[in-house]
């Protein structure tokens, strides 16, 4: 463990500006990095009394950070665990699946397949979800990317503009809530492919 200047002059007793003349004269090891001093823990002159009070200190602290933290064990089952209905673009295209069940046809003029596009834009995340390989994932969540798009247009398509009530919903939960995430996914997706190519 590397200390600071003023972290190794409250260990040794010492002024920070004693330490840096020690330091200077070569009477304490340490280096400079980034135009600091940094001074290894083990190379401090310390008392059998400083050394054990230091690591009873270390290990409070570290009792402390690890009942606040899970532990790493129970964070990989957690993720192991994970589901495409925990996905947040997932949870998304339903919320828009909903919005356009429960309007009216009158609101929507092409309700029922803006709804078409939205389930199949759902399989096709599902799909993508539950890929391994980078390529066919993003093959998977770029064609639920583009059914998405084309409920987007649908809503739109006869629609009144200013839009309002029931496909302003639907509009703002498709392009403001699904599509960056999605748009996210495919990237990480295209980047897997992209590193799947080189091997």
């Amino acid at each position: 463990m590397l200390l600071s200047v003023k972290e190794a002059a409250t260990l040794l007793e010492q002024s920070p500006r004693a330490v840096r003349a020690r330091l200077a004269r070569g009477d304490l090891p340490g280096r400079k990095r980034g135009g600091r001093w940094v001074i290894p823990r083990s190379a401090l002159p310390l008392t059998e009394a400083q050394h054990r009070a230091l690591q009873a200190r270390a290990d409070e602290i570290r009792e402390v950070v690890d009942r606040a933290l899970p532990s790493r064990a129970a964070t990989r089952r957690e993720h192991k665990r994970r589901s495409v209905v925990d996905a947040r673009t997932f949870q998304a295209a339903m919320e828009a699946r909903r919005l356009l069940t429960a309007a009216a046809g009158e609101a929507i003029p092409h309700r029922a397949r803006a709804l078409e596009a939205v389930s199949e834009g759902t399989l096709c995340l599902a799909e993508g979800f539950h890929q391994y390989a980078g390529g066919v994932r993003l093959e998977a969540l770029t064609r639920a990317r583009a059914a998405f798009a084309r409920a987007v247009g649908l809503v739109l398509l006869d629609a009144s503009l200013p839009l309002s009530g029931p496909a302003c919903a639907v509009l703002e939960q498709l392009e403001q809530e699904l599509m960056p995430p999605l748009g996210g996914s495919c990237r990480q997706a295209e980047r897997a492919a992209r590193r799947g190519e080189r091997r």
